[in-house]
């Protein structure tokens, strides 16, 4: 039991904490504007497969690319932040996100390096990148399609 005594008390009963341990939190409230998550924006898009032919080097089906994924890289950051899949019909979206510039991406695969020569299906993936940016709170932008390879 600790007992508190104050002189602008005009009842001068004593304050009575119990349980032992006082704990006082301090909440700050500070201003945020670098891009991320936290905000009001959406950056939605799609994701349309072509299928590639290294035989004849064409593209022939369009296809939505389901549970395709792709990733968004906030402002300068090195690495992806955050991952999202496509829906059935290769659609996208990343919410809740603060004004700033992002790069949203997806990997397809290299028709060149694929093609050869050599002859190579194993070839590794290459990055498509979109630049956006968001500028204003309650936006919604539109990466629109992003094409990718698949074999």
């Amino acid at each position: 039991m600790i007992f508190f005594h104050s002189q602008k008390r005009e009842n001068k009963l004593p304050l009575i904490i119990t349980g032992g341990i006082v704990s006082l939190t301090v909440m700050t409230s500070g201003c945020n504007n670098e891009p991320g998550k936290g905000g009001t924006s959406t950056i939605t898009g799609k994701i349309i497969k072509k299928k590639y032919d290294p035989a004849t080097n064409t593209f022939s089906i369009e296809t939505p690319a389901k549970e395709w994924d792709v990733y968004i890289i906030y402002d300068s950051d090195v690495s992806y932040n955050d991952r999202e899949k496509t829906d059935y019909e290769g659609d996208f979206a990343f919410r809740e996100l603060r004004k700033g510039k992002y790069k949203i991406y997806t990997f397809s695969i290299d028709t060149i390096a694929y093609k050869g020569p050599p002859f190579n299906p194993k070839a590794e993936k290459i990055a498509i990148i979109k630049e956006i940016e968001i500028t204003k709170n309650r936006q919604v932008v539109d990466a629109g399609v992003i094409y990718v390879a698949d074999d």
